[in-house]
């Protein structure tokens, strides 16, 4: 099957940073290999409805999407947190857990982490769950449609704008996280070399150049992903005025933030968080919950009892990133909670990398991100 992925800036070897090649490559295999986590592409429909695929984890299947966009009935309480991976989305699960639920995201569980791969959590990852339930799309599909509604159902996903647009209604409320994208880099090259289900175990050099920066890691291109969901424009024609309800009516539905401002200060995080969804909570609670949604906290829990619903369990002791002298890992950890903070890609970055990425970013901004960014 021909790839139909368009690669903003994709630089071919990346030999050099100024030669910038913007022709999609050939066909899957030349596309994402050895990368193959990713080889299952999915459809989506932005710009104006030309077809292009993103990719998105084997799991998730063209028609478990096509089957929720088709069967999933979107409520108006609707709360989803949205991100490309590794942006801090389980941190902000939790929080989001605790402002609507009162406890973790986990609690229903019995403890450790909780990552949106069990119909009983609090804040589910739907399109993930379909490859994981028995019966598939469909029965995780009467699963989320028949859940109470005098809360509000609370959902985690990776996927493009397009797809959020048809899961939810005018009044649900999206709450998109970005993160540093050099952090995003190193957080995602760790994560694909200790799932095995990605079968890739390259250095961080490798998957920098060949995986990352072009756009071919799960989700595709960290630069499109964000601009789609922080541009109003793309916005316009799903928020509405509803002059029956001056509470929700006329308010943007979409609420973005930075993982490096929730963690210079999370308490103020999660009271506009509470706030974006309604919910009234004193400055006390909000200190509550952001110590309780604190890295130390939640590392503990992954320490204890790993992550829920994976078979992956607690990480080693002695699972730990190994960077290079003068960057260059080679490495991984296997911990899904690895080391929080920010800035952390310098320990992994060379200066050609840093150099080659803040190229690549530039020219991005250069040609259209920037509008959303």
């Amino acid at each position: 099957m021909a790839a139909m992925m368009e690669v903003v800036d994709l630089e071919g070897q990346l030999d050099d940073a100024d030669n910038v090649n913007t022709e999609p490559l050939p066909d899957d295999e030349a596309l994402f290999a050895p990368y193959t986590y990713s080889r299952t592409l999915c459809k989506e429909s932005l710009n104006k409805g030309k077809s292009k695929y993103v990719p998105f984890p084997p799991s998730i299947t063209q028609e478990a999407l096509d089957e929720i966009t088709r069967s999933f009935v979107p409520r108006d309480s609707d709360v989803w947190i949205v991100s490309y991976p590794k942006s801090g989305t389980t941190w902000c699960q939790e929080i989001l857990s605790y402002v609507i639920h009162g406890e973790s995201n986990s609690a229903p569980l019995g403890g450790g982490v909780a990552v949106g791969l069990t119909e009983t959590e609090h804040v589910r990852w739907m399109e993930a769950l379909t490859g994981r339930v028995e019966g598939g799309a469909p029965a995780v599909v009467r699963t989320m449609n028949d859940l109470p509604t005098n809360i509000p159902r609370c959902f985690k996903s990776h996927a493009p704008l397009e797809y959020i647009k048809q899961w939810t209604t005018p009044k649900s409320r999206v709450i998109y996280v970005a993160r540093n994208p050099k952090d995003v880099a190193v957080s995602m090259w760790h994560h694909s070399c200790t799932k095995k289900s990605f079968n890739y175990d390259g250095p961080f050099a490798h998957f920098l150049e060949n995986i990352f920066m072009p756009g071919r890691a799960e989700s595709g291109n960290w630069w499109k992903h964000v601009a789609t969901y922080f541009s109003a424009e793309n916005w316009q024609n799903i928020v509405e005025d509803d002059e029956d309800d001056p509470d929700r009516g006329g308010d943007p539905r979409l609420f973005c933030l930075w993982y490096e401002a929730i963690a210079k200060a999370e308490a103020e995080a999660v009271q506009g968080i509470a706030e974006f969804l309604g919910v009234s909570i004193t400055e006390t609670k909000a200190e509550e919950i952001a110590q309780a949604c604190s890295f130390t906290n939640m590392k503990k829990s992954e320490q204890a009892k790993g992550i829920a619903g994976c078979s992956i369990g607690a990480p080693s002791p002695s699972s730990t990133s190994s960077p290079a002298e003068g960057g260059g890992a080679t490495i991984a950890s296997s911990s899904h909670i690895r080391s929080g903070g920010t800035g952390k890609w310098r320990d992994y970055f060379t200066v050609r990398q840093n150099e080659r990425f803040d190229k690549v970013h530039e020219r991005a901004l250069e040609r259209g991100a920037g509008s959303g960014l």
